[in-house]
């Protein structure tokens, strides 16, 4: 697994971002036997201050169980 965390602001901005590679490979007997296959998750997160104690929320989700080896 490889799992990877970048924090950052820059004024007004404060963005979280996230990106995880996850590869997992069974040792039952009984299950059936397939080529694993990467996991890809990536996660951010933005928030803008405006004006008034108010701020503006972006977060986006990106998942994809289909990675090429």
């Amino acid at each position: 697994m490889l799992d990877v965390l970048v924090p950052f602001q820059y004024g007004k901005w404060t963005s979280t971002n996230q990106l995880n590679i996850i590869a997992n490979k069974l040792s039952d007997t009984a299950a059936v036997m397939v080529k694993v296959k990467p996991f890809l998750y990536f996660y951010s997160n933005n928030q803008f201050k405006l004006p008034e104690n108010a701020s503006f929320h972006s977060t986006h989700l990106i998942e994809c169980g289909m990675i090429p080896t």
